[in-house]
């Protein structure tokens, strides 16, 4: 069994998890940084507020979520080589069932992620929206948009990875 495609679904998967990583870090720290400054800026300071409280629990999940991929990649590839070696055909059933649930579970996230940035859209554009409401929608887009990128990428990968389990 040729282990590349395993070895670069893990590769990319890791990288993905450095990115998400250091953007939620990135934008957490300025969505901290901005609603603490926020009084300061008078006129924008309801929009920006808005926008910082409607991008922290993304920049947060972001920050969570890369760190546990990025920190149990080589793990998980060890284990993976280990029973490839050992017993390949269970290798193969037993990562073919786990990538059939993180395709389902990419798929909600996608779905999440676009209905975040609806929600965004029709808080940014709203005609009744104020200048809270249009920050939140401008922080509902920025992250989520981010995050529909990437989760894009991975799936991409998921599924290619899949394909392959499926056809050893």
């Amino acid at each position: 069994m040729n282990a590349l495609p395993l070895e670069h679904y893990f590769a990319s998967e890791k990288v993905s998890g450095y990115l998400l990583g250091l953007l939620g870090l990135i934008a957490l720290a300025l969505c901290i940084a901005l609603y603490k400054a926020a009084p300061a800026l008078a006129d924008y300071a309801q929009f920006i507020r808005g926008a910082s409280i409607s991008s922290a629990p993304f920049a947060l999940i972001m920050l969570v979520v890369g760190a546990v991929i990025a920190l149990r990649t080589d793990r998980q590839v060890q284990a993976l080589q280990t029973l490839r070696r050992s017993n390949p055909s269970l290798l193969l059933e037993q990562e073919h069932t786990r990538m059939t649930k993180v395709v389902r579970g990419f798929r909600w996230y996608l779905r999440i992620e676009i209905a975040a940035l609806l929600a965004g859209l029709a808080l940014l554009f709203g005609p009744h929206s104020g200048a809270l409401q249009q920050g939140a929608g401008l922080g509902l887009l920025l992250l989520p948009a981010a995050l529909l990128l990437i989760d894009g990428y991975l799936l991409r990968n998921a599924k290619r990875y899949q394909h392959w389990l499926t056809h050893q």
